[in-house]
This record gives structure tokens, sequence and C-alpha cells, in this order.
């Protein structure tokens, strides 16, 4: 939305460009020069700014760091979280879609990560409109040498 304003900004004052250069020297080919350079600096800005956008969309990207950083913001504030192993977002028509992969204490029975998750879930969609669905998923974190599995491997 941000970028069809500002290409429509752009739109109307570069219509306003020759109507100043005539009223400043109808008659100097120079301020004509001038005016048409300022006009293609224009079209090229609104140009490049479609092609951003287009190719972001046929990549299935989505580039907000403001939100990005927001969510980030979210799971650090919970204290049983102890980070973001994996983020991404997308658009999907006019809504978000995303997953997040968060990492959890290893010691959590999967009960208590599910119930963390789904609460970060929840909170995460009231706070950022336009958030229409993310799949929180939970990963432990954990020393490799305390692991069960790791000692038993260690035996061998």
């Amino acid at each position: 939305m941000k970028i069809d304003a500002k290409n429509s900004i752009k739109d109307a004052t570069s219509s306003y460009v020759p109507f100043g250069s005539v009223l400043v020297r109808p008659s100097s080919s120079a301020s004509w020069t001038l005016s048409g350079l300022v006009i293609a600096g224009y079209i090229l800005s609104v140009a490049y700014v479609a092609i951003r956008e287009s190719s972001l969309i046929l990549l299935d990207a989505f580039r907000d760091p403001e939100l990005t950083k927001e969510v980030e913001r979210l799971v650090k504030s919970n204290t049983d979280m102890k980070g973001i192993r994996d983020l991404r977002l997308r658009r999907a028509g006019p809504f978000i879609v995303g997953t997040l992969e968060i990492i959890v204490d290893g010691g959590m029975t999967v009960s208590q990560a599910h119930e963390e998750a789904t609460q970060l879930q929840n909170s995460v969609k009231a706070r950022i409109i336009g958030l229409r669905r993310l799949v929180v998923t939970t990963s432990p974190v954990m020393d490799p040498h305390e692991h069960t599995l790791s000692r038993a491997l260690l035996r061998l």
C-alpha cells in the first residue's frame, strides 16, 4: 500500500515538472531537457520499485524487517523460549502467513512445549494485523553430552 502511494505521488509530481519548466522559461530547450531528465528519473524509480516487488512475489519472498523484529521481540519476551531457529513469512494475497521454529528447554515435556507454542502463536497473531496463519513448532536445546542417546553412542 505504501509503495502504491509513493508511486502515485511520483506520478502526480512528474506532471507538474513540464508545467513548471514552461512557466520558468517557456522557450528554453535547456529547461525542456532538464524536465525530460527529471521525468525519466521518476519513471525509472517507479519501474525499479515495481520490478523489485514483482520479483519478491515471484520468489515467494517477503521483506518486512520491522515485522520480523516484532516477532523476535515477542519470542524473547517469553523466558521459557531460548530463541528462534527459523522464521519464514510470506504474503498470501492481502494476508501474511508464516512458520516459526522456536528453541525451548530440552527438559520440557511435549505438553509444555505445545502449550508454549500455542500461547506464542496466539500472542503473535493478536499483535500483528494481517497475520492469517502462523505455524509454530518447537525444537529442544540440550547439551549433546547429556542426551541419553549420545551417552549410549559414546560407550560403543
